[in-house]
Order: structure tokens, then sequence, then C-alpha cells
């Protein structure tokens, strides 16, 4: 299996670097948080369409490539049993 090299790391290590276990820190700028969120949600939005499940999102799996959040690690997916 090949995967596309994400130079930024994944967002569990973004958040790390900028003192995630401080307390009253500001972790990311409203901006980024939105570009993540609008880009985990338009990966999530595909998948559905694609009648997957992903069922491990978390920090650690979302990575960030030439400014584009993407959605990693696929070990725990599996289609809907719905459809």
């Amino acid at each position: 299996m090949v995967m596309e090299y994400c130079e930024e790391g994944s967002l569990d290590e973004k958040m790390n670097k900028l003192n995630y276990h401080k307390k009253g820190t500001q972790l990311l700028r409203e901006r980024e948080i939105n570009k993540c969120l609008r880009d985990v949600i338009t990966a999530l939005s595909e998948m559905h369409h694609q009648e997957i499940m992903h069922r491990d999102i978390k920090p650690a799996n979302v990575v960030m490539s030439y400014g584009v959040y993407k959605l990693c690690d696929f070990g725990w997916a599996t289609p809907n049993p719905d459809s």
C-alpha cells in the first residue's frame, strides 16, 4: 500500500506543537478550525455517498497535505450495514 506524503503531519501533532495540554492556550485559529472541519465534513459526505463508515475519527487520523486536511487510517472502516 502506498500513501501520499503529508508534509504538514497530523492534526494531533499540530495541536501538541501548540501546547495542547496547557490550559488557557488557543490551540488553532478560528479560520484554521473552519478549514479543518470543512475538509473533514467534505470527506465524510463523500464516504456517506459511497456508503462507508470510518468509525475512527480522531485528530491523529486527520492529516494535512498541501493545505488540505484529509482523513486517513481506514482500518476500522466498514460498509454501511443498513444499505
